[in-house]
């Protein structure tokens, strides 16, 4: 071989690794830039997508919050209920004690007599005198087992509204 066809052979095999230098940086330009024309769409998609959820769970949020502000309000009003309830429960305690109070002094009152009736009718009081005061003490716990009974079921009623 001579060196003229060397040469030629070696210029053909740079052209053609220039050749394809060339054609490889062109594919890979034109396909960087249509994988980041696809990521930038993607990108916008998933914002989009984002800001579609994010409305969505506000308004989730939202229609959660008027829920529990409303079963608060009405656990609210059922605890005021209780308190009227037990403002009562004390006054008839006090209308009991205040019986109570006045059968005793009667009680007493008879049993000084001396008489054999009236005696009786003493003790009769007595007994009435400690009935009234057992229906103060139970009209108290009824008004205390009310008021918590309103309040649980209230509070149960309540975290069962935010929840659904």
């Amino acid at each position: 071989m001579t060196k003229l066809t060397l040469l030629k052979i070696l210029a053909f095999i740079a052209y053609i690794v220039t050749l394809f230098a060339a054609g490889y940086q062109y594919g890979h330009q034109k396909t960087a830039a249509a994988y980041e024309a696809q990521i930038a769409k993607d990108r916008a998609a998933q914002a989009e997508a984002a800001q579609k959820l994010e409305t969505e769970y506000r308004e989730k949020e939202n229609e959660n919050a008027k829920r529990v502000a409303t079963a608060l309000a009405a656990r609210d009003k059922a605890l005021a209920d209780a308190g009227a309830v037990r403002a009562d429960a004390v006054r008839l305690r006090q209308s009991t004690k205040d019986l109570s109070t006045q059968l005793s002094r009667a009680a007493a009152s008879h049993a000084a007599a001396g008489d054999s009736s009236s005696e009786r009718l003493g003790k009769c009081e007595d007994l009435l005198a400690e009935s009234a005061a057992l229906l103060g003490e139970s009209v108290d716990l009824a008004a205390e087992g009310a008021g918590l009974s309103t309040k649980i079921a209230a509070d149960k009623d309540t975290i069962l509204k935010a929840v659904h």
